[in-house]
């Protein structure tokens, strides 16, 4: 089946500025998770520390940091038990503000994206029946419907699950460097490193995925189109006798739509696999290089358990 790609070569940029129009009537709500995410940002910095006060000043012999310890009474400050219960209580709070902040922000989420869905169905219906007759004549109702059911809903994914994310794990990615820079510029240019390696990468199997999805998409539209036509007809299928031919309509569409699936799930596959032996290969490095430094002493166990989490965060936003 011969299908037409040029509408997946559109740039995200282009798609994004298409579509910014439908958006305009909920920038509250999307500012208002923007804003729950960016939260986000200080909560992932503060999880790790936790464990580095544990490993650091419960077990070994470092103070605790100099930000907790303008909070604690002097008396107690130095006691390795105080540690303990600090680092504890620490990890608590992070979690509760976590499964706190992350329930708020799903909950606007889903406001939000099933508004802008039901929005955008709603403009969208009545712009399909003004269409013309050839129109519909061409394409058949089949592709309408599909339209309308179901691209509707990559309206809010494209925002509030592309854009605003993209925007969190920047505003991270550069929050974590500086952390890491702080404590071994070292590992943090390791790190660094493979940034522009993942970009490489990442471009050729964008635009390979883009073409294989919209094929899929494509034959899915198909199907429906069959199934429509065939049951909106069906006294006139069982007349002539035409069940079996029409099967053998749909079992060749579904087949060309499971070699489709098959494509899609091999080249992500693909993509997957670089990305995560080119991170593996970072963390190599990064370990090698820090259990050096921990042990000339100019890195603490602790300090290595919390670039080591920072880098395991970083890669996500990195992909």
């Amino acid at each position: 089946m011969s299908v037409n790609t040029s509408t997946s070569r559109l740039s995200s940029v282009a798609i994004i500025r298409r579509l910014s129009h439908e958006w305009r009537p909920y920038w509250p709500h999307i500012l208002g998770i923007l804003v729950l995410s960016l939260l986000s940002v200080p909560l992932a910095l503060l999880a790790p520390v936790a464990m580095k006060i544990a490993v650091d000043s419960f077990i070994g012999s470092e103070p605790l940091p100099e930000w907790l310890l303008a909070w604690l009474p002097e008396s107690i400050a130095t006691s390795p038990y105080v540690a303990l219960i600090v680092a504890v209580v620490l990890a608590l709070g992070v979690a509760l503000l976590t499964q706190l902040l992350s329930l708020a922000t799903t909950m606007l989420r889903t406001y939000t994206n099933e508004h802008l869905v039901l929005g955008f169905r709603t403009r969208l219906f009545p712009h399909v029946q003004r269409l013309s007759l050839s129109y519909h004549d061409e394409k058949g109702t089949s592709d309408s419907t599909y339209r309308i059911l179901y691209d509707t809903a990559a309206i809010p994914s494209i925002l509030v699950d592309g854009v605003i994310p993209f925007i969190t794990s920047l505003i991270t990615l550069v929050a974590m460097f500086y952390v890491v820079i702080r404590l071994s510029w070292q590992l943090a240019l390791v790190a660094l490193l493979i940034a522009p390696v993942l970009g490489l990468i990442s471009l050729p199997y964008n635009r390979r995925l883009r073409d294989e999805w919209h094929i899929l998409k494509e034959l899915e539209s198909a199907a429906l189109a069959l199934l429509q036509e065939v049951l909106s007809a069906v006294r006139v299928v069982k007349t002539f006798g035409k069940e079996e031919r029409e099967k053998e309509r749909l079992v060749q569409i579904a087949s060309e739509g499971v070699q489709a699936t098959l494509r899609v799930t091999f080249v992500k596959g693909q993509y997957d696999f670089l990305i995560g032996m080119i991170t593996a290969v970072g963390m190599a490095v990064v370990l090698t290089i820090g259990m050096l430094q921990v042990k000339s002493g100019s890195l603490t166990l602790g300090d290595l358990l919390l670039i080591v989490s920072y880098l395991y965060a970083l890669y996500g936003p990195l992909q």
